[in-house]
């Protein structure tokens, strides 16, 4: 390339094509795709002639398409789905074997289990009274809630119920771990609470981490739920749970 040769980009032309209307044509200038250049020396040609549209099918068997994001959400949940029948399996397949080795030796035939309430169906808890609150970044992970307007006093009621029942024994325990950041300073310590399928708290404590024993519980089929209560005067803001681990194990 010449010393003196200087490359000029976004630049256009007008060419007026009616004197006395003023009409006027913007003429920007053509590249073809192999002569625009990247900051790493390749052409528009070479880094993304490959690829041949964008995709939401996951069906497809054409090479050079690239994956929607839609795609790839279809994709995650599947692989959850996938994730909890194993996991199911897994449990299943353990509570043969106890009970076939137990049964032979005499011991105890409640057969060991481990269920990850985070890969089932769950519903958000949202109750508030006096302005509005809303939910974003909604996930198996986690969500947040947002308090749209500052001006009302209100008292909000934020959480997340798991929609698993799973029965309980003797040798039951809750093993939780979540974080909750950007509260206000007048919001409560979330309650992590074990109810019955009527909504009764039948278990609860008030921290981010922990175990709670549910042998008290023996016989029992049990529901996960988190909630925290939020005062809000004249503030608003947005507050978001990320749940690392909420299971029910007899291990």
């Amino acid at each position: 390339m010449a010393s003196d040769l200087q490359i000029v980009t976004g630049r256009s032309f007008r060419k007026c094509i009616d004197v006395s209307n003023q009409l006027w044509q913007k003429i920007s200038f053509w590249s073809k795709a192999s002569d625009i250049e990247f900051d790493d020396g390749e052409n528009a040609e070479t880094k993304l002639g490959a690829i041949r549209g964008i995709t939401a099918d996951l069906n497809t068997t054409e090479t050079g398409y690239a994956a929607d994001m839609m795609a790839l959400t279809q994709l995650n949940s599947k692989l959850v789905n996938i994730e909890r029948l194993i996991q199911e399996n897994t449990n299943h397949i353990s509570a043969l074997d106890t009970r076939v080795t137990n049964a032979i030796n005499g011991g105890s035939l409640v057969a060991p289990f481990s269920e990850n309430l985070l890969l089932y169906p769950y519903t958000n808890i949202v109750t508030h009274s006096g302005g509005d609150v809303t939910i974003a970044n909604n996930g198996t992970n986690g969500f947040s809630y947002n308090f749209n307007n500052g001006t009302y006093s209100r008292t909000n009621t934020i959480g997340r119920k798991w929609n698993k029942g799973v029965r309980v024994d003797t040798k039951s325990k809750l093993n939780f771990s979540f974080t909750l950041t950007g509260t206000n300073a007048s919001d409560a310590t979330p309650l992590i609470q074990v109810v019955n399928s009527g909504g009764s708290v039948l278990l609860q404590q008030s921290s981010y981490s922990g175990t709670i024993s549910l042998s008290s519980l023996n016989g029992q089929t049990v529901f996960i739920q988190i909630q925290c209560t939020c005062y809000r005067t004249g503030v608003a803001g947005l507050a978001t749970f990320t749940f690392s681990r909420i299971e029910i194990t007899n291990k």
